[in-house]
């Protein structure tokens, strides 16, 4: 594919809010590089992917958003926000992204950051005014498509834990004060359904849904891009 004649962050056609919309993993990955646990088998069995972006602000902010509906109903998502520099330096079409902490929210309400800072490495291969196409460092590849609109930074909204433990108790009430209602024989096997459930979300809700990785490795030539975590949301 062509290759950009500028460092992608000298290229004023970077910048911009994108879709998601093609991504494979390489071999040395342990989970989705666009999503990580939430867009996992697990993941997306729960956690209903709605929007998958990547947006690119002057002169260095990228964030990454999955947006999902937790168990079909309940709307939510996850951002990553972070800051891309030059990597390695004689290297112009890789960069690195580190990201703060995941912030997630639900039904609108403010966010509350879980998990830990995380980085990945990334090159543009290919970019105009449609389309930019990526690979990661552990070989994973990335189609992302432009998207119409504001691209200014988005202001954080705070953080809620009052809306995430206000979710866990919807979602506790509907696993379990419903089926009861409708039959109360089945206690024994709600009890025990919920008990899955909550255990399906830790597994999924861990270290903000980032997938640990090798640790990062000193910068190489392109052909062998260092190593980086699994891109997040």
């Amino acid at each position: 594919s062509k290759q950009p004649d500028k460092a992608p962050l000298d290229n004023p056609l970077l910048w911009g809010n994108y879709n998601v919309s093609y991504v494979s993993a390489g071999k040395s990955q342990q989970g989705n590089p666009a999503g990580g646990r939430f867009r996992g088998k697990l993941g997306k069995a729960l956690f209903q992917t709605t929007v998958l972006e990547q947006n690119l602000y002057a002169p260095d902010v990228v964030v990454n958003k999955v947006g999902f509906k937790l168990l079909g109903f309940i709307p939510g998502q996850v951002t990553l926000k972070g800051s891309v520099t030059p990597e390695p330096a004689d290297q112009k079409l890789w960069v690195r992204a580190k990201f703060e902490p995941p912030q997630i929210a639900f039904m609108g309400l403010p966010s509350v950051s879980i998990g830990p800072k995380s980085s990945v490495v990334l090159a543009t291969q290919y970019l105009d005014e449609r389309i930019r196409l990526g690979k990661g460092s552990r070989g994973s590849y990335f189609v992302f498509t432009r998207k119409e609109g504001d691209v200014n930074i988005p202001e954080p909204t705070g953080t809620g834990w009052g809306a995430i433990a206000a979710v866990i108790a919807l979602v506790a009430a509907v696993a379990t004060g419903l089926p009861r209602i409708l039959s109360p024989t089945l206690t024994p096997w709600v009890v025990g359904a919920a008990v899955i459930l909550s255990i399906a979300l830790a597994l999924v809700l861990r270290s903000g849904g980032i997938v640990d990785d090798e640790p990062d490795a000193p910068s190489a030539p392109i052909e062998k891009a260092p190593p980086a975590d699994v891109p997040k949301p």
